[in-house]
C-alpha cells in the first residue's frame, strides 16, 4: 500500500490514492499472510475490512478500493464492499485480452 506500483498510473491521470493508516495497514497485511494466503476466508475479517473501507468513504470520500494483492479478492468484490472494487488481477488481464498492455 506504501509503494508507487499501483499508485504510479492513479497519479499520472491525476487520481489521488488514500491508504489506511498504519495500524490498519498493519491488520490488513497480517489478515492476508495469517488468512487469505493459506485460503482461510474468516467473515469477522470481511466485517471489519469493511468497516475500515466505510470509514475511508466517510472521512477521506474514497470512490473505489484498489485490489492490489491477489488474495483479496477472495473477501472483497463490488457485491460485499461499500464501494466498487478495482481488482487488479481482472484488470490486468482485461488489458492483455484487449492488447492494450
Amino acid at each position: 500500500m506504501t509503494g508507487d506500483f499501483f499508485k504510479k498510473p492513479f497519479y499520472d491521470s491525476g487520481i489521488e490514492i488514500v491508504v489506511p493508516n498504519a495500524e490498519k495497514m498493519d491488520y490488513i497485511n497480517y489478515k492476508i499472510s495469517s488468512e487469505l494466503e493459506r485460503g482461510i476466508v474468516n467473515k469477522e475479517t470481511l466485517k471489519i475490512f469493511q468497516n475500515v473501507i466505510a470509514h475511508m468513504q466517510k472521512d477521506h470520500g474514497i470512490e473505489a478500493v484498489v485490489l492490489g494483492c491477489t488474495e483479496l479478492p477472495l473477501l472483497l468484490n463490488d457485491n460485499v464492499s461499500p464501494v466498487p472494487c478495482l481488482d487488479t488481477m481482472q484488470l490486468h488481464i482485461q488489458a492483455l485480452i484487449e492488447g492494450i498492455v
